[in-house]
């Protein structure tokens, strides 16, 4: 109970002037979602209030306190690394009214499209993107990073999956450092890796190469190249 009261009071302190009405609607859906904080890691709670025109939104992971603005670099499913563009109510017929969106511009694909999640979405969290600090240290641990190698395709398809539904750098750096040692051995032995393990490869590379690109402010193949050229030293 001590997050709820944690982000209850940093509530009280910054909004003084919401109504008591607001301030038990909050406790309320507060006390329904904490509850539940001895069973699941992270519980986002899908509160909007009003302060100065501005939206604000309160999280509990761990005890902590999350919160996402506008402008933030963030990370989400298989769009990779995005550009928060807005967080709001949506005004579309497949939308849930009650709940708040994030509007996500996702760097690395071509089209000016934008991506809509909701801000409580448990099922595929948006999670911060990379640091520069957490960027470089990734890269200095390639040489530690395992392969994960498994004869049997099926099962190694499964494996792939299971990495990309974590969404982590370091699963990515993982497939890629695997593929492409195994590329390397098979165009040796004059023989080419499955369509799977291509589709795979490629999608852990645009992932991981626009988010450490973002990182440590450079293009996405001078980062491949540094990447690349670890891995060849194994």
């Amino acid at each position: 109970m001590s997050a709820f009261w944690s982000v209850f009071t940093r509530i009280f302190i910054q909004f003084p002037q919401m109504t008591v009405k607001s301030y038990l609607a909050i406790f309320t859906k507060m006390f329904k979602y904490t509850k539940k904080t001895d069973k699941q890691a992270i519980e986002v709670l899908n509160l909007r209030y009003r302060s100065n025109f501005m939206y604000q939104r309160v999280g509990i992971q761990a005890g902590g306190i999350i919160m996402f603005q506008v402008n933030d670099l963030v990370v989400f499913g298989t769009h990779g690394i995005c550009r928060v563009e807005a967080i709001g109510r949506l005004d579309m017929s497949s939308a849930d009214e009650e709940r708040l969106y994030y509007t996500l511009k996702p760097l690395n694909e071509v089209q000016h499209c934008v991506v809509y999640t909701p801000v409580d979405n448990l099922k595929a969290p948006v999670r911060a993107a990379s640091t520069r600090e957490e960027a470089i240290e990734l890269i200095n641990q390639i040489p530690d990073t395992p392969t994960m190698w498994v004869i049997d395709e099926r099962q190694r398809e499964g494996i792939y999956k299971e990495i990309m539904m974590k969404n982590e750098c370091t699963g990515w750096l993982q497939i890629i450092k695997t593929l492409y040692l195994k590329k390397q051995n098979a165009a040796a032995d004059e023989k080419k890796c499955s369509a799977k393990d291509e589709s795979y490869f490629k999608m852990a590379e645009d992932l991981l190469y626009y988010e450490l690109a973002a990182a440590l402010e450079m293009e996405p193949a001078v980062v491949k190249d540094m990447v690349v050229t670890r891995v060849k030293a194994e």
